[in-house]
């Protein structure tokens, strides 16, 4: 139980921090229409094989209740099994479909779509380093 709380904790820990440091941003997309796009790094992984660690599986079955308050329209992912593994509990779990963001996309495309498919909403993505290096939101 200790462990699990640990992991809850961690994960309400990483929300709050994204959400002060700006990477889970509120973004206008049509006037008086705010959607929200919280951004999540994958559970922890292996050096050699990268799909998740007996920690990382834990933190990932974690994840539905460390975002409970949020009510999420869609959860995206990028095309790798230790991203996938991260957001499966929680797409199971919501009953959501998970979208995969293909290998080398066009990264504002994919920003628009967070936003602009989604408008009101809440969305969820493990993709940190391509949506903040290569994109420009609306």
């Amino acid at each position: 139980m200790k462990t699990a709380k640990n992991i809850l904790l961690f994960f309400i820990t990483i929300y709050f921090i994204l959400i002060t440091t700006g990477c889970a941003s509120r973004i206008a997309v049509q006037d008086g229409v705010t959607t929200t796009v919280v951004l999540i790094r994958h559970a922890e992984k292996t050096a050699i094989t990268k799909v998740l660690t007996d920690s990382g599986k834990r933190r990932a079955k974690a994840l539905p209740e460390a975002v409970s308050d949020l009510d999420i329209a869609a959860i995206y992912s990028p095309n790798l099994v230790r991203n996938i593994d991260t957001v499966k509990p929680l797409a199971d779990q919501r009953k959501l479909d998970i979208t995969v963001i293909e290998d080398n996309p066009d990264w504002e495309a994919v920003t628009h779509r967070l936003v602009s498919d989604h408008p009101g909403n809440i969305t969820i993505t493990n993709e940190i380093r391509g949506i903040v290096n290569n994109a420009r939101f609306p």
